[in-house]
């Protein structure tokens, strides 16, 4: 399960994924990504699953971040920030080539 098991290891995921993902929001992470909020909120609830809703907590958690040698690997929606960015720079250079070919 991708389990934090303080806040150190939750900062240093949020440091090596969060902050370079679209979804993070803003400097603060307001109003960004929500499967960093439902670890926070539900991320105790995964460690010793005692109900039927606990184990399915677990299961969900595990799918949005899965563990990788029993560490949390790259989040499933992980859209490095700089892509959307890249691809825009990507498209107009192409645009700028074709507008130079008479196209």
């Amino acid at each position: 399960m991708a389990y934090f098991a303080n806040g150190t290891d939750g900062m240093i995921y949020e440091e090596k994924y969060c902050d370079h993902c679209l979804h993070f929001g803003d400097e603060d992470g307001i109003e960004g990504c929500p499967i960093l909020l439902i670890h926070d909120l539900y991320n105790y609830d995964q460690c010793k699953p005692r109900s039927t809703v606990e184990k399915t907590i677990k299961e969900i958690l595990e799918l949005l971040i899965p563990t990788m040698d029993s560490y949390p690997d790259k989040c499933k929606m992980f859209i490095d920030d700089g892509y959307i960015e890249t691809s825009e720079a990507k498209m107009e250079s192409l645009r700028d080539d074709l507008r130079r070919q008479g196209k």
